[in-house]
């Protein structure tokens, strides 16, 4: 069995965290006057102190997530597939836009392994041509939600829209949502993003693909 996260899972970045606890410098897409953000990750390199660090901040978030009733259902998911499969399942989590920090910080995605309890992979796209699959997060063609303009217009580098360095840039959209969308009262907590639907195909095994609800911002 292949279970397949298509993205934003594990939302962790619509989240009033930030508005609570940590100085607005002192947030990934802010830095204190005079100082510039990371050119290779677009985030504060360096947050002003007793603020946790950019790793801590996103694994507090995590670590709340993984608490709240949609986080303990995924797990309890996965648990079940293994008890109907009688092992474990092959996992791989496609990253999408508000989870994009997976690809910044291996820690968090040591979390989701031991949480789940089994060995996911990690990855941007996912091409399985002996399913006749191919899965990539929408976020991609999204100026807002994906760091490649940032980077080709404001840095003015040139690299392929779906080039590794891009998946590691933040983006203008998780400032929006982290500050504007929370600020105006659109969501508060931590959360998982509810499962909407699956879909199987199989040949020799069965693959799903978890799709998650849209999201308006």
């Amino acid at each position: 069995m292949h279970l397949v996260l298509l993205g934003d899972i594990y939302d962790l970045v619509r989240t009033d965290y930030w508005l609570k606890n940590v100085p607005l410098e002192s947030r990934p897409w802010s830095v204190p006057a005079g100082k510039t953000l990371d050119p290779e990750t677009g985030m504060n390199p360096a947050p002003i102190k007793p603020a946790p660090s950019i790793e801590r901040q996103f694994t507090d978030i995590l670590n709340e997530i993984l608490k709240t009733p949609s986080g303990l259902a995924l797990t309890a998911m996965v648990a079940g597939l293994k008890q109907t499969a009688g092992a474990a399942p092959k996992v791989t989590y496609v990253v999408g836009n508000h989870d994009r920090v997976f690809n910044n910080f291996d820690s968090l995605k040591q979390i989701v392994r031991d949480n789940l309890k089994v060995d996911v992979t990690f990855t941007n796209q996912l091409v399985e041509p002996s399913y006749g699959i191919a899965a990539r997060h929408g976020h991609e063609w999204d100026k807002d939600c994906h760091a490649w303009e940032y980077i080709t217009k404001v840095q003015k580098r040139r690299v392929d829209r779906f080039d590794p360095t891009t998946y590691k840039m933040m983006a203008i959209g998780e400032a929006i949502t982290a500050e504007l969308c929370i600020a105006c009262g659109r969501r508060s907590i931590p959360r998982t993003r509810p499962i909407r639907s699956s879909c199987s195909r199989s040949r020799t095994s069965t693959t799903s693909v978890l799709c998650p609800r849209p999201c308006a911002g």
